[in-house]
C-alpha cells in the first residue's frame, strides 16, 4: 500500500501547457505556460495571445511565426516570451509574397 501512495502522490501534477492552434482559417490563438518552443508555419498566419499565455525555453526562438505573405503577432497581455539560448523571443519571418496581400 505504501507503494501506490508514493506513485499516486508523485504520478499526479497539473501540468500547464503552452499551444499555439489554429483557431480557424489562418488565425492561431496561443494559450497557457511551457518551456516548448511554439512554431507556427502558414501563410497569412494572424497570431493573438489569451491571458496566461507564456513561453520560457532555453533551446532556440520562443516563438516562430514563418509562412508567406502578411504575417502578425498580436500580444495584449503582456505575455513572459524569453529564451535563455541566443536565439529571439519571438522570431517572425515572410518567405515571399503569396500574391493574397
Amino acid at each position: 500500500m505504501t507503494t501506490a501512495l508514493v506513485v499516486v502522490m508523485f504520478g499526479y501534477g497539473r501540468r500547464a501547457y503552452a499551444a499555439c492552434v489554429n483557431s480557424g482559417g489562418t488565425t492561431y490563438l496561443c494559450s497557457g505556460a511551457n518551456a516548448a518552443t511554439q512554431t507556427i508555419n502558414a501563410n497569412e498566419a494572424t497570431v493573438s495571445t489569451a491571458s496566461g499565455f507564456g513561453v520560457n525555453t532555453v533551446a532556440g526562438n520562443a516563438i516562430t511565426i514563418s509562412g508567406d505573405g502578411a504575417l502578425s503577432f498580436t500580444d495584449t497581455n503582456a505575455s513572459v516570451i524569453t529564451t535563455t539560448d541566443s536565439a529571439y523571443g519571438l522570431s517572425v519571418t515572410a518567405a515571399a509574397d503569396d500574391g493574397l496581400t
